[in-house]
């Protein structure tokens, strides 16, 4: 029976992709052998897709393409002829991306160097991303280190670095957050937004423009404010970069929580204005109900304060089970 008079499973749906994509590739790809593949990605999310071989290269350095979207779009009507060559369209972009920035060598540290970064993410839901990775707990979250790439008409890729990579490049842990830092510097351009500017929905030069960290100013006493990158791409990182914490301290000029609403950003709420732990705490959990998994950062509020220079999670904001694992550990 074809699949489109049939109601697949997506396990049906990915072996017909695999069995079928060829037909709708350019005669050179013929012969390849095309994979079905899972990769881990943010938060242990587990997307699966297909990719091509060719010759001889590994199923590593091929491009991917994840099927989910286009599962659901047939399920909602979209034809299979149609959704078929939309999986061989992006396949081919993902190909001529690729040929236009080829994916490093990671095994040569010379070409890797310039590369390296770091992220922040969540270790508990990281777990299978995290093993056998290379980062530094700050409480419940990391600081993982990455080989990231250039984005081009929406592609970038980013891979985390392993402890069998650091040892084949031969540098310690320390030669690396050294080396990350730098190119965070350099690359990474950190920004703190008043709350009440934020919601208009800046553009990145527009949040270069207002942003408080480059400013010298006296203290601003807004009640809340967004900390973030240019791009408000995977900014909540700034909060691990060198002196951060302290540098908002002085703009704000109070000790302040740190809700962490996303990857992408977090808030600063100064202690004079906010309200209590517990139910901030309560406010990040429903926020994060709303949003998609992958992008989820934490479930409790941190805290800065000049007294204790370092961020720490606040038990008031935890619910018992949380506070329960972390006594655990």
């Amino acid at each position: 029976m074809k699949i489109e008079e049939t109601m697949p499973t997506y396990r049906e749906f990915l072996f017909y992709v695999k069995e079928n994509i060829l037909q709708y590739m350019p005669p050179s790809y013929r012969d390849h052998k095309v994979k079905l593949i899972q990769n881990v990605k943010d938060n242990d999310q587990k997307m699966e897709g297909i990719t091509i071989q060719e010759g001889k290269k590994t199923v590593e350095m091929c491009p991917a393409v994840y099927l989910e979207t286009y599962y659901v779009q047939f399920l909602s009507g979209r034809d299979i002829d149609d959704v078929m060559h939309g999986i061989a369209a992006e396949y081919l972009q993902a190909v001529q991306f690729q040929e236009r920035l080829p994916l490093p060598n990671l095994l040569d540290f010379g070409v890797a160097k310039s590369r390296i970064q770091y992220r922040i993410l969540n270790q508990r839901m990281n777990r299978d991303r995290l093993r056998d990775a290379v980062y530094h707990p700050v409480e419940d979250l990391a600081k993982v280190y990455m080989i990231t790439g250039q984005r081009v008409h929406g592609f970038e890729y980013a891979a985390v670095i392993r402890k069998d990579i650091l040892q084949e490049w031969g540098i310690t842990e320390h030669e690396l957050e050294q080396v990350a830092e730098r190119n965070m510097k350099r690359n990474f351009h950190p920004v703190l937004i008043a709350g009440s500017e934020e919601r208009q929905e800046l553009t990145p030069k527009q949040r270069h423009q207002k942003n408080l960290l480059t400013r010298e100013k006296d203290v601003c006493r807004e009640m809340l404010f967004v900390l973030t990158n240019e791009e408000r791409s995977l900014g909540a990182t700034a909060i691990l970069l060198p002196d951060m914490a302290m540098q908002i301290h002085k703009r704000i000029g109070d000790d302040y929580y740190i809700l962490p609403v996303s990857l992408d950003e977090v808030l600063i709420a100064p202690k004079r204005f906010s309200t209590t732990p517990k139910k901030l705490g309560a406010m990040l959990r429903e926020a994060n109900q709303s949003i998609p998994r992958e992008v989820i950062l934490s479930d409790c509020v941190y805290e800065f304060t000049r007294e204790n220079p370092q961020i720490r999670r606040v038990p008031e904001s935890m619910l018992q089970k949380e506070k329960d694992g972390r006594n655990e550990r």
